[in-house]
């Protein structure tokens, strides 16, 4: 009974057995992140690690060796699409966007201030030195932007090669085994105990049948069965390396800034051992890596320093599980979206939207309907007329509202069924004090009383504290 309840908790002595006898399997989502380590950590981890210390101890299910090729290559071109090419396209696009816009206000103030016959009017000599400084640190951002963008084409080069020589690759293949391949047949059978698992939530894989399809919907729970199928051949313990930190797999500690496995679920560690009578345990990347400073070498080895592994531990994190606000629509980036109610001035000047910012809303819709969470929309001005202009927080469209749509429903441009309202105080000229407010669309107003009610479905025309008084079916 107690050699029973033991395999539930880890001890020190417990781990440092572990650590000495198990096989350590590798998830495909640990492999991928091998990836975002540094090389030279990686030459290190491939050296130290699984050549010097885990030969003949590292394994991987088949299905695991499937899903590593299937999506490496995406990987290994992450860099670029997350990191480099922001660069080219938004800081790089922002600075000359931002410099276009000071040039393009000068002129627009020269515009305003060069005719001497009616004011405003301001000598041009020192407005044009200005406008020919501003023309050469054009000239030398324009030369900045090639520069760089050459440095990054090249190390974007250096990525794309990569698959064709990929270390991460080598070393799977020269440092793990391969479990054996299931038939179609096996996993078809795998899928029928797989509904029922997951009908119950039953560990591993059940979080899976919302996002994926066919197979891939039982993928964790192939790989499981993998796992166990090779604890019972080889009778050794499992240390099981896992990046997939959702709850169908482990639980994880609690008040820490990076995310760590507290201990895999009951579920698995029991049904392991009652199927192949083997200890099963869980690591991340980065705490197999930390723990095996301690459990591999001795305290004059070249090991990876505790600070990177922290650092590459927060990486994953922002990669994987940090909240990602919304893409939003490109248009408040561009410093000269025109403005849908005004041309500008005479000369063409000043119809542009610009000092978008983070604006907080009213939000009416009751907390169970799904609208109910948007809380804030990004919002600009024109330069001229001072229209605002709001970006759906819904389907992320603008739509303009000018000064005479306050305090009237104005419906989102992007036909998402969103209505704005843009609730003003007269005695500021509803202009620079009003609150943004976004209405539920249900809401009718009631042909008794005049006021605002959300209809229920049944299509009365009044509302409920109308009816209740004039005795209305509904």
């Amino acid at each position: 009974m107690k050699r029973s309840f033991d395999i539930y908790k880890m001890s020190d002595s417990r781990e440092r057995k572990l650590w000495k006898e198990s096989i350590i399997v590798f998830d495909s989502s640990a492999l991928l992140d091998i990836y975002f380590l540094p090389k030279a950590t990686r030459e290190k981890v491939f050296e130290n690690h699984f050549k010097k210390k885990l030969e003949g101890r590292l394994w991987i299910p088949s299905h695991v060796n499937f899903e590593y090729y299937k999506n490496r290559e995406q990987i290994i071109k992450k860099p670029i699409t997350e990191n480099y090419q922001p660069l080219k396209d938004e800081v790089l696009g922002a600075i000359k966007k931002s410099i276009s816009a000071i040039i393009k206000k000068t002129n627009d103030f020269k515009n305003r201030t060069k005719n001497d016959d009616r004011h405003p009017y301001l000598k041009q000599e020192d407005i044009d030195k200005y406008l020919t400084v501003l023309e050469s640190l054009k000239n030398d951002t324009d030369s900045f932007e090639k520069s760089i963008v050459n440095q990054i084409l090249e190390i974007e080069k250096e990525i794309e090669d990569l698959p064709n020589n990929d270390d991460v690759l080598k070393a799977v293949e020269e440092y793990f085994q391969i479990g054996r391949e299931y038939n179609f047949n096996e996993i078809v059978e795998i899928t029928k105990e797989g509904k029922h698992r997951y009908e119950h939530s039953i560990p591993p894989g059940y979080q899976d049948k919302k996002d994926k399809k066919g197979f891939q919907i039982f993928g964790d729970l192939i790989i499981w069965k993998q796992i166990i199928e090779y604890a019972s051949e080889t009778q050794k313990p499992i240390l099981f390396i896992c990046n997939d930190l959702k709850e169908d797999w482990c639980y994880l500690e609690d008040d820490v800034t990076e995310k760590r496995i507290k201990s895999p679920r009951e579920e698995l560690i029991k049904e392991i051992f009652d199927e192949a009578n083997v200890d099963f345990w869980m690591y991340n990347l980065s705490q197999f890596l930390y723990k095996s400073n301690k459990h591999l070498f001795s305290s004059d080895e070249e090991v990876i320093d505790s600070d990177k592994i922290l650092r590459f531990s927060r990486l994953i994190q922002e990669n994987k599980f940090s909240k990602k606000p919304k893409s939003r629509s490109r248009v408040i980036h561009e410093e000269f979206y025109e403005c849908n109610e005004c041309d500008g001035n005479n000369d063409g000047f000043g119809n542009y939207v610009d000092y978008w910012t983070e604006t907080s809303i009213i939000n009416e819709y009751p907390s169970s309907h799904r609208n109910s969470k948007f809380d804030s929309a990004y919002t600009g001005a024109c330069e001229w007329c001072n229209t605002l202009h709001i970006e759906c927080p819904c389907c992320h469209s603008v739509t303009a509202i000018n000064i005479h749509q306050y305090d009237e429903k104005v419906e989102c441009e992007g036909g998402c069924g969103i209505f704005f309202f843009i609730e003003s105080d007269p005695s500021h000229h509803n202009m620079d004090n009003y609150e943004i407010k976004i209405i539920d669309h249900r809401a009718e107003e009631c042909s008794a009383c005049g006021e605002e009610y959300i209809d229920d479905g049944g299509n009365t025309g009044v509302c409920k504290k109308c009816n209740e008084e004039y005795g209305t079916e509904r």
